[in-house]
């Protein structure tokens, strides 16, 4: 998955170019990931010339890859090109589906929110951290008015229905719960019905 190279750089003008060229070429087609040989020279000489590291994100037959070039200085001597090519196509197709799964969540028509019991032995610290904006739609509620509050700050009357503590024995044990029907309203929430369901997430998110 990783194909690595060296090549030597020597001073500024034509000489650099063709010196690198020279000696870089096999290696390089070796490594080459969708771009032009010409290009990669290019690179090459960028980076003994201006004494800089680049980084390359490419692609080739459906695969990912991210080649890191940078130059070894010696006193004195000619500069080393130094450089490796590492097949990312895994931890991009993650991103992608990361990237998916957020659009899902953001356009979704169900309210979706993410708590973290900051406190294991006590249900107060449910802390809201994430919300999706059904969640504020259903409820009347900006963004601003929810995230980074407490459960008890955003929702005051869930307590007397036990809410909290089924929020934080989730976190404790694992294992998930769901409710089918509950009536609720405050001060700034109209009354209506609710379902829903209540799983953990790592790091003592629910």
């Amino acid at each position: 998955d990783v194909l690595a190279y060296a090549g030597v750089g020597h001073r500024l003008g034509e000489s650099v170019r063709q010196h690198v060229e020279q000696r870089l070429a096999r290696a390089l087609d070796a490594v080459r990931v969708g771009v032009e040989h010409h290009a990669l020279v290019d690179d090459d000489v960028a980076v003994v010339t201006e004494t800089k590291s680049i980084q390359l994100d490419e692609e080739l037959n459906g695969r990912h890859y991210k080649t890191i070039k940078f130059p070894i200085l010696r006193e004195g001597k000619d500069s080393l090109i130094a450089g490796f090519t590492i097949d990312d196509t895994e931890h991009k197709f993650a991103e992608q589906a990361l990237s998916q799964y957020a659009d899902i969540v953001q356009n979704m028509q169900v309210g979706m929110y993410v708590y973290h019991l900051e406190n294991l032995e006590d249900d107060h610290s449910l802390r809201l951290v994430a919300a999706n904006p059904k969640s504020t739609t259903l409820l009347g509620l900006s963004e601003h008015d929810i995230i980074g509050r407490t459960i008890d700050d955003i929702f005051p009357n869930l307590r007397q229905a036990g809410i909290p503590e089924r929020f934080a024995e989730v976190v404790r044990t694992g294992q998930s719960v769901e409710v089918e029907e509950l009536f609720y309203s405050d001060q700034r929430v109209k009354e209506a019905a609710f379902a829903f369901k209540v799983f953990p997430l790592p790091d003592n998110h629910v």
